[in-house]
Parts: C-alpha cells; structure tokens; sequence
C-alpha cells in the first residue's frame, strides 16, 4: 500500500530512511519501491492498531523519531517506547 497526499499526483516515501512527500514518476521503480508498505499486526500487540512494514526493506517500519520531530523508517528494537512509536492508529476521515 501507498500514502497519496491529498493534493496532486505526490505521495510519501522514504529516502535515507527520512520521509517526503514526492511526485509519482510513471516506471520509476525506486520511487515506487520507497513508497510502498505492508500493513501488519501492530508491533505493539494493540489489536486496533497496525505497523507498516517497508517493501524495500522488509526488516524496517514508519515509526516516529524518539524525540517526535519526525517520521522515518528504522528498525524496531525490543523495547516497548520502540514498538509504540511504530504502531498506528488508522482513522477514517470523511473529507466534505
């Protein structure tokens, strides 16, 4: 699955593990690749929450920096603070 920011054709990817917000560029598989995520049970065992999982790097996760001054992609250690920051709360919301 991809995040589409809501105005034009951008979406959010990772690169160096820092996220953006990028135009999609038809056939570039990097971009693609480093915008691409795998919804899993959350790594905080919460049942109503969910982690994503990088596609080009299967053993890293969109978590939030230690000190929230952003969102990047990093491995998830053992620790509970870790696995928090790494798990989401996903909320519809309806746009008028």
């Amino acid at each position: 699955m991809s995040f589409r920011i809501n105005t034009g054709n951008n979406f959010l990817r990772h690169s160096n593990y820092k996220f953006y917000s990028d135009p999609y560029v038809l056939g570039d598989t990097y971009i693609r690749m480093d915008a691409s995520f795998k919804p899993v049970p959350a790594l905080n065992g919460k049942s109503y929450m969910v982690s994503f999982q990088s596609a080009n790097n299967p053993d890293k996760y969109i978590t939030t920096s230690p000190d929230n001054n952003g969102v990047y992609l990093r491995q998830v250690d053992s620790s509970n603070s870790s696995k928090e920051r790494a798990s989401w709360l996903v909320q519809k919301i309806n746009l008028i």
